[in-house]
């Protein structure tokens, strides 16, 4: 671009570091799309070509805007995002770049290095990370649930307790000079064995006696056992609490750990997308045990829709984007996702290699997250409430803590269990 030397100096025949940018304006570019929700949605019409909707679309059209291009959008036919194979060819919407049938890429494609070699992207419009789809498991109710506070070892030893206190009481009164045992006083004989025992479980359930004990060992043994069911019903309450207001329901796996440490339960993620691509060549120690395991189970499936539909009908979890697994949870109530995101990466629009479109695009994109377009229409396609699922929607939050009839159900039917016994003992004392 020029020349320098002592006499003269520099001498440019040419202008230095300029960039040569290409007006689209007016231009038809060629598209291909590959469907996945809420990115990319396609609406099947009776007579004409299929119509393309969604996030994707929208940002599409706000860049035509801008940028004064049109474009015609197809789907790539294979239905994959685009992978090298082993013979060096590239399938997918990559591929389609690659051999020059289209001239951008529009989909929930990742940006990676390897497909950087043979395309061009953007900047990132949108960050993400991986997380693993689950059937959401069955809320399990028990309707003994206040039983759960203590096992039944502690509650063994609390009935065991009342009877050995009971009955120490009545040896206690039975035997210390100065109870009122033996006396002509009128309660007498008010710690006989059952009064005792009535004594013992009255002050555990804080309703006390009829009677107290006269004798200081008595006393003794009653304060002791006042502070023992203080402990015990300050610390059923606490539990009883927790207990009746959390929803408890049972996942195999909380974690990716959790998932590559078992083998019970099949896992996969899509064939040929980036997230294969990544367990493939990961030389960490657990994404790499992950893919031994997917690999030789040949757990893979075809497209996102498919490994969707697996995780309901059998039991499989789904490796994939949280950005489409969120909106998905959004819109049906039977998924759940575990675990944090891991294999943080952005999503970009794909060019033919060498395509001057891509400063261009990339400065509109910065453009639209910098005015809050784009959260505009993240918030349009992703809604922060659940319309399909009320119990999850944040009006709702402020009742996650009442409790039903099924957590309280067994103490009714207790309370049944008692005027049953009662009605069969006032029977018998009157027959007697």
């Amino acid at each position: 671009i020029g020349t320098w030397n002592v006499q003269g100096g520099l001498n440019l025949t040419e202008p230095a570091f300029t960039r040569e940018i290409h007006s689209f304006e007016n231009t038809t570019l060629t598209v291909v799309t590959l469907t996945e929700k809420p990115f990319i949605f396609k609406d099947i019409a009776e007579d004409g070509p299929p119509v393309f909707r969604g996030f994707l679309i929208d940002v599409l059209n706000e860049l035509k805007t801008q940028l004064k291009f049109s474009y015609t959008i197809f789907e790539t036919p294979d239905q994959k995002y685009g992978a090298k194979k082993e013979d060096g060819e590239w399938n997918g919407m990559v591929g389609q770049l690659v051999q020059k049938r289209a001239h951008i890429a529009v989909s929930a494609l990742t940006i990676t290095s390897e497909r950087e070699d043979v395309v061009d992207f953007t900047k990132p419009y949108m960050d993400y990370g991986a997380t693993i789809l689950l059937r959401k498991p069955e809320q399990k109710y028990n309707v003994f649930a206040f039983l759960e506070p203590f096992n039944f070892q502690v509650w063994a030893c609390i009935l065991g307790s009342i009877l050995i206190v009971g009955f120490i009481l009545y040896i206690l009164n039975r035997i210390s000079p100065y109870s009122s045992f033996g006396t002509d006083e009128p309660d007498a004989d008010a710690f006989n064995l059952s009064n005792s025992v009535w004594f013992a479980y009255g002050s555990l359930v804080q309703q006390g006696g009829e009677s107290n004990p006269r004798a200081s060992s008595g006393r003794m043994l009653s304060g002791f056992w006042w502070f023992f069911t203080l402990i015990m019903i300050s610390t059923y309450t606490a539990n009883l609490a927790a207990f009746l207001t959390v929803t408890r329901m049972d996942t195999p796996v909380r974690s990716v750990d959790d998932l590559a440490a078992q083998t019970s339960m099949p896992y996969g993620t899509v064939e040929d997308s980036s997230l294969y691509t990544f367990f493939k060549t990961s030389k960490i120690g657990v994404y790499e045990r992950m893919w031994d395991f997917m690999n030789n189970s040949n757990t893979f499936v075809n497209t996102v829709e498919a490994g969707y539909d697996k995780v309901l009908s059998e039991e499989y979890a789904f490796i994939w984007e949280n950005p489409s697994l969120d909106y998905l949870k959004l819109t049906n109530c039977d998924y759940t996702t575990i675990g944090r995101p891991f294999n943080m990466k952005g999503y970009g629009i794909a060019l033919q290699e060498g395509m001057s479109l891509r400063d261009q695009l990339s400065i509109s994109i910065l453009k639209m997250q910098e005015s809050g377009k784009m959260d505009e229409l993240k918030g349009k396609w992703w809604p922060s409430e659940n319309a399909n699922c009320p119990a999850e929607s944040s009006s709702q939050k402020s009742k996650a803590s009442e409790l039903g009839l099924n957590s309280v159900a067994g103490v009714f039917y207790v309370l049944a269990l008692g005027v049953g016994i009662s009605i069969v003992i006032v029977l018998i004392e009157i027959i007697w």
